[in-house]
């Protein structure tokens, strides 16, 4: 199952790419289909995703919430501090986002449902649930560090109107859930034939930003990132994991798996939204989903041993 998951990934990124170099679908265009994924597919997904979930580990929801911004703000600090002692001025937002966010949605959940069971896949769950918000949050202080405006001018309110429908969706799902609320089938349906397209369509827009041979070129900048990234994930979440004692196993477990989980596709969007290297964001995350093709079925052993 794992590496049917890592299959999943892949396939949409070909796709992407081999349309893009027989010029079957304009390139100009992928950036129209992030923007629906953004206020469209992604909001769907969220809102599914809580509301659909066995809430019987709901103690854990707000610990394991919390941890997100945890270790992504102690990844966050560390990143910053690194680049800014071995004074890194290229690709400097681009290298920080890639190096604190994994991808802990799409195969982060096939990967824990595999290893943890139905346990893992909540977890998993918790963890994306505000995932969006601390993307924009930690993606709007990386711009700040790195000069970039982060006051709400201009993009401010494109950030905003972006920002949006994915907190409404986090709240309205688990607000009905938690409420016992039914939603009528015919919605059901129509949240979930928007929110199962939208890993799928970034992924493709992944493949159509891809340039291979700019990537053999960023190679020697980005293979380190892949091993330092993987470090670094591992020392934010066990910090996290002493600063709250009230995980229980599972929560922890889920959080240690997700630190050899691929870049995540999400920084393409941020990438999009404040104006960063798409094509660099793009090799990143290719580059790292090839290596978790070794790195996960290590993590899969280590667990199941």
């Amino acid at each position: 199952m794992i590496l049917s998951a890592l299959l999943r990934i892949s396939l949409p990124i070909l796709l992407g790419y081999a349309l893009k170099k027989i010029r079957y679908f304009p390139e100009e265009h992928y950036g129209s289909v992030q923007l629906f994924c953004i206020r469209v597919a992604t909001p769907a997904l969220i809102f599914m995703s809580l509301y659909t979930a066995d809430m019987s580990t709901v103690q854990q929801f707000l610990p394991v919430s919390l941890s997100v911004f945890l270790f992504s703000g102690i990844g966050w600090l560390i990143a910053v501090g690194g680049t800014a002692l071995f004074r890194i001025r290229r690709h400097r937002a681009e290298i920080i986002l890639i190096l604190i966010f994994n991808n802990v949605g799409y195969i982060g959940w096939a990967v824990l449902n595999t290893i943890l069971g139905d346990g893992g896949l909540r977890r998993g769950i918790f963890i994306s649930s505000f995932w969006m918000p601390n993307l924009y949050l930690y993606s709007i202080l990386t711009l700040l560090v790195c000069g970039g405006d982060g006051s709400l001018k201009g993009e401010g309110r494109r950030i905003a109107v972006n920002l949006l429908p994915a907190l409404a969706a986090v709240f309205l799902g688990l607000g009905l859930n938690l409420g016992g609320l039914k939603v009528h089938g015919d919605l059901i349906y129509f949240f979930n034939s928007f929110g199962d397209m939208t890993v799928s369509l970034i992924l493709f827009t992944v493949g159509m930003s891809i340039s291979v041979r700019d990537s053999i070129a960023d190679l020697r900048r980005l293979l380190p990132l892949t091993f330092i990234r993987t470090a670094l994930s591992f020392c934010a979440i066990s910090l996290t994991i002493l600063i709250l004692p009230m995980l229980d196993e599972t929560s922890r477990k889920s959080l240690y798996i997700e630190t050899v989980m691929p870049v995540a596709t999400g920084n393409l969007i941020m990438s999009h939204v404040f104006g960063l290297d798409n094509r660099f964001v793009s090799s990143a995350i290719a580059l790292s989903t090839l290596v978790s093709f070794v790195t996960i079925p290590v993590m899969v052993g280590i667990f199941t041993s």
